[in-house]
């Protein structure tokens, strides 16, 4: 194109995505955990493993590290993890293999590091998903407004219901959960400069099975600064079995 003795031609640059990321475990909530029964058979499903790698046209395998592998196995292509061998399993043993996850499509070996994943013969408590949750909210905060969402797993598969008390085990006056949600509220506006600036709660979940357990994690709440509260949740885990008793059971 000629416009005043000028010439001009377009350029076209295309930025080419480089294979660099590093695979990860998409999997949660961490540490690795999962069940199994006392008489599961061979090539039963325990846990599956979930691998990424964010370059483009990257193909994730799984690998079995380290540990039980003579009772264990971890498919190269699904990431499922099965049983393996024809003996029973010892109640109360806890097995535990380390595994990882690698891009073959790389022309460099690139290849996340090495989880531990445990297994239980028997039943676990809940399991939180995180082992710190933080949160912040404003002072002109209203009644019923959302801080956190506190969530955890039943590794029975079920039901699990949230309850909040104070550090001494009573009725908080400033917080309240949603059993079912798990989400944190404010009961009612609190003021920088009158209220506590640090208040101590536990959130303990509620496996509803027979029989049910429960895990209770404590957490603080805090300002630290101006006209804001902030909410620190310190997962100090202290696992508690209860028993019902039931007589049609």
């Amino acid at each position: 194109m000629r416009r005043n003795d000028i010439e001009e031609q377009p350029i076209r640059l295309q930025l080419n995505d480089v294979n660099d990321e590093l695979p990860e475990f998409l999997n949660a909530p961490k540490p690795f955990l999962t069940t199994v029964h006392m008489n599961t058979p061979a090539g039963t499903s325990v846990y599956q493993l979930v691998g990424e790698d964010k370059d483009r046209g990257s193909k994730i395998q799984y690998m079995l590290d380290s540990g039980d592998s003579d009772r264990f196995d971890v498919d190269k292509d699904t990431g499922m993890v099965r049983t393996k061998g024809s003996h029973s399993f010892p109640q109360g043993r806890e097995f535990e293999i380390g595994v990882s996850c690698m891009d073959i499509s790389s022309p460099v070996l690139q290849r996340s590091a090495t989880h531990s994943l445990k297994i239980l013969v028997g039943e676990r408590e809940p399991q939180f998903y995180e082992t710190q949750y933080v949160a912040s909210f404003p002072e002109t905060a209203q009644q019923m407004h959302q801080i956190v969402q506190i969530k955890a797993i039943s590794h029975q598969g079920y039901p699990i219901t949230y309850e909040l008390t104070t550090e001494s085990g009573g009725q908080s006056n400033e917080f309240a959960i949603d059993q079912v949600t798990g989400v944190v509220d404010l009961l009612k506006p609190l003021d920088y400069e009158k209220d506590p600036q640090q208040y101590h709660l536990r959130v303990k979940a509620v496996e509803n099975g027979r029989p049910s357990k429960t895990s209770v994690v404590n957490f603080s709440k805090w300002s630290r600064h101006f006209a804001s509260h902030d909410i620190v949740i310190e997962k100090d885990l202290v696992a508690v079995n209860t028993h019902k008793l039931c007589a049609f059971c």
